[in-house]
């Protein structure tokens, strides 16, 4: 009997070590992807904080921490979209290119992070891993966890088009646990 409570005081230590570590608790809410899927549940980001660096164009910027309980939504837009040619060089230690046939998509987004304090910051968001968790749908009485990758530039298969690249394009949170803290303006 005492080894049992020693592990069940170990575990029940452990987790509150986690969740200190991690940051908050999952917020409720929808991420929406580019095509146009939605997968709502509790969400949460690593470390329970995102890192935006936030710049005007030409003009040097800043590195900003926001919390998960600062924001509101995320939201990406295209800043740039092109369709590149694949190269590679022609010999070891050469600066001459030799293009390959075929062409990939390659986007570059925007992220507006939008504050509980009213204020939105704009830039590039530091490549985070967004988490929800969602009802298995085989299984009601069980979670799915998806995990999707936010960053600033996606690059696509040679053969690809745009519409074949699937990235998060937005993030609602609908539990209104958003709290502005004072300076709710992000950390630096």
């Amino acid at each position: 009997m005492k080894t049992r409570t020693c592990v069940w005081t170990a575990c029940l230590a452990f987790s509150a070590a986690f969740s200190a570590l991690h940051g908050s608790e999952h917020r409720s809410g929808v991420v929406r992807l580019s095509d146009g899927q939605d997968h709502e549940g509790e969400i949460w980001f690593t470390n329970g904080q995102l890192r935006v660096y936030e710049s005007a164009e030409g003009k040097s910027g800043r590195y900003v921490n926001v919390t998960q309980d600062e924001l509101t939504g995320v939201a990406f837009t295209f800043k740039e979209r092109s369709m590149e040619r694949p190269w590679r060089f022609k010999e070891a230690g050469s600066d001459e290119k030799e293009y390959l046939p075929g062409t990939y998509p390659l986007v570059n987004l925007v992220a507006e992070v939008t504050l509980a304090s009213g204020k939105a910051l704009t830039g590039h968001l530091i490549n985070a891993p967004v988490y929800v968790r969602v009802p298995d749908l085989a299984n009601p009485m069980d979670h799915q966890t998806l995990k999707f990758h936010m960053k600033y530039q996606y690059q696509g298969e040679v053969g690809q088009k745009y519409e074949d690249l699937v990235f998060v394009e937005e993030i609602r949170f609908s539990d209104g646990k958003a709290a502005a803290a004072p300076g709710a303006d992000g950390s630096l």
